[in-house]
Formats: structure tokens, sequence, C-alpha cells
């Protein structure tokens, strides 16, 4: 099985409105966190059309997918931080 390794939220989200699943939990990779799908033909076909900007999904099931994505993204970054004792110095 070979796995696709991503790291753009706004994709991710569309990809599971197409209902892709992941392969394995996403991971935080430096400023990313990385989101991996079991690669295949017809995913590659999905990230082709949604950077050809042809992608169609409904509208309120995107927002819907990309809120949780953010919101997980988000979550990750934070404990990640909590259990480092980093953070911003601002």
């Amino acid at each position: 099985m070979t796995i696709r390794k991503i790291t753009e939220v706004n994709l991710i989200a569309y990809l599971k409105c197409k209902g892709y699943h992941e392969a394995e939990p996403p991971k935080v990779t430096g400023p990313f966190v990385t989101f991996y799908l079991e690669d295949s033909p017809e995913l590659r076909k999905e990230i082709e059309t949604y950077f050809n900007q042809k992608a169609l999904v409904e509208p309120m099931t995107m927002v819907e997918s990309l809120r949780l994505i953010k919101s997980k993204v988000g979550d990750m970054k934070r404990n990640r931080e909590s259990r480092s004792g980093g953070g911003s110095d601002e």
C-alpha cells in the first residue's frame, strides 16, 4: 500500500467530502499537520480535479469538513506545544 502525504487543509477537507479517509493518524510535522491517505489513481484524479479548480461538492458539506479539519489541526498543534512547553512569545 502506497501512502500519499498531504498538508493542505483545504485539499484534505475536499477529499473528506468526496469520501476519502485517513490511512494513518495525522501527525504534526514542523509547522504543518500531515495527513496520510492511501494512494490510488482515483485519489490522484480527485487531487488533479481540485487543483484544476473543477472540484464540485455541496458548499455546506465543505464548510463543515473544513471546520472539523481546522479544529483537529489546531488541537494537534496546541497539544504539541503543551507537551514541549513551547508557545509564542507574544
